[in-house]
This record gives structure tokens, C-alpha cells and sequence, in this order.
């Protein structure tokens, strides 16, 4: 499925840049749904540079989920896809090629745009929508759960919560980081302060306690687990799982695909 997307920055000085972006601004999801639907519905978001439906598909047994019952959705976020622009050298190159204010209205145009689907999924009838993501997909699924109540359960995967931090721990990607900061003039606490705005420990969830779930892992280098537990400490101790392994390579992965499909079955189908 696609449509043209309604965002619009919120820096009236980056609107005109925006309404350039032609291919971003062309929604894209896939949508698998049961002939006897609508069911509820068991929403995606990929990582940064991780959008192939196949490969998501896959990765997170969305199949299995089908069979179950779940019909499911996964969302193409900003820049990645069929939503990269021509020329961009890789799936999710203009994210941060826009630079902080860019990279700021690209979270705010991530979760409008997933919002846009939550609203065609009501108005076809879903009334149970549950949301996951994966690293970016994370971080993109805290921010919805705080800026929307229609969520049933918000299932954060290996997310990253603070950027500047990660950047800061990314090596060699903090040697162009501090480069950048260089020549941009710009300080260590002006970047934080710029990416504050899409940061979701600056805002509180409104999907209940009972149903967030965190998961992640014990040896992620990328977003290490510290990322993770503070999450779990502003989203007030929820559910959280731990695997022994890293942000790629998801050891034991079965176990918490089947903690997601009992945790999610109490809100989602009782």
C-alpha cells in the first residue's frame, strides 16, 4: 500500500526543502491480512538501512505470527525503500543527510506517517494494533507509544534511546561525529540538545505499563544495553527480556518471539 504523506516540518524554514522530497513523501507499508479480517494487527518497523519486507519478514517469524492469527504490517520509515530519494547511495541515506533539524522533522515525519496508517487501520476496522520495531524501529516505536494512545502493547526491540550517546560510542562513526562538531561549531551539548526533541525519555508513554515490553541484548555493542535500561527506567520498570547475544546476531531468539506472542495475547485477543 502507499499514499502521499500529510507532514509538514515544523521549522517553517525546512518546509520548502521538504516539499522537494518527492519520493519520501510517498508512504509505503505491506499489509498482510486474512480473507475472514480484519484481525488485530501486529505492526513492524525495520532498523536503519533494514527496510526489505523479506528480510523482515524472516527475522522476525512474521509468518509464524501470521499463522497464529495476527495479520501484519510493516512500515517503511522515512528515507529507506522505495521511500530513499534518487541518487541516495544507500536505503536511508537522507535520514541524517539532512542535518540536526533535518534529522529531527525525519522522527517527527517517521511517527505521522506511521500514525497515517494507524488511522487507515481503524477506519478498515482493526481495533487491536500492537507495534514493533527493531534498532531505529525502536526508537521510532517509543516515540509512537508516547504520542499515541491507540496502541495496544509497544514492543521496543534492541533500541537505541539517546543518538548523541551512541554516536559518541560508534567507532569509527564518532571520529566523524566530533569532525562534524568541528568545523559546524557546534558542542557536544548543542547536539544533545538538538536530538532532545525526538528523544522518548523526554516524554511520557501512553501505552500502560502492562503493556510495553523491552527487549535486548547482553553483548549489543550498537545499542548497548544501557540504551535499553533506561527505557526500562522511565517507562517505570516494565517487561523486560534479555538474549545472550548482540544487535545483529539475536541468540535464543525463539524464546522471545514466543514471550512476545504470550504477552501480546491478553490484550490483543482476550
Amino acid at each position: 500500500m502507499r499514499f502521499e504523506s500529510s507532514f509538514e516540518p515544523i521549522n517553517p524554514k525546512m518546509r520548502k526543502q521538504w516539499k522537494q522530497l518527492e519520493r519520501n513523501n510517498i508512504v509505503w507499508a505491506q499489509h498482510w491480512r486474512h480473507d475472514d479480517g480484519p484481525r488485530p494487527t501486529l505492526c513492524v518497523i525495520h532498523g536503519f538501512m533494514g527496510s526489505p519486507y523479506l528480510f523482515n519478514g524472516l527475522f522476525f517469524s512474521l509468518p509464524w505470527f501470521y499463522r497464529t492469527g495476527y495479520d501484519v504490517m510493516l512500515y517503511t520509515l522515512p528515507f529507506h525503500g522505495r521511500r530513499a530519494e534518487k541518487g541516495s547511495p544507500f536505503s536511508g541515506y537522507g535520514f541524517f543527510s539532512q542535518g540536526m533539524a533535518g534529522f529531527a522533522e525525519t522522527m517527527a515525519q517517521a511517527v505521522h506517517d506511521f500514525r497515517s496508517v494507524m488511522d487507515w487501520l481503524r477506519d478498515t476496522g482493526v481495533d487491536r494494533i500492537a507495534l514493533t520495531g527493531m534498532s531505529l524501529g525502536g526508537y521510532t516505536s517509543a516515540l509512537v507509544a508516547s504520542a499515541d494512545d491507540r496502541l495496544e502493547a509497544v514492543i521496543p526491540n534492541v533500541p537505541v534511546v539517546t543518538p548523541e550517546r551512541t554516536f559518541d560510542e560508534w567507532w569509527p562513526a564518532n571520529k566523524l561525529i566530533e569532525l562534524g562538531r568541528t568545523f559546524g561549531t557546534i558542542s557536544r551539548e548543542d547536539s544533545a540538545a538538538a536530538s532532545a526533541y525526538h528523544c522518548a525519555l523526554n516524554y511520557r508513554p501512553l501505552v500502560p505499563r502492562d503493556q510495553r515490553l523491552i527487549i535486548t541484548g547482553l553483548g549489543d555493542r550498537l545499542a548497548p544495553p544501557q540504551q535499553a535500561e533506561a527505557l526500562w527506567e522511565h517507562w517505570d520498570h516494565c517487561a523486560l527480556h534479555w538474549f545472550p547475544g548482540n544487535h545483529i546476531l539475536h541468540v535464543s531468539q525463539p524464546d522471545y518471539l514466543r514471550r512476545m506472542n504470550r504477552f501480546l495475547r491478553p490484550f490483543m485477543w482476550d
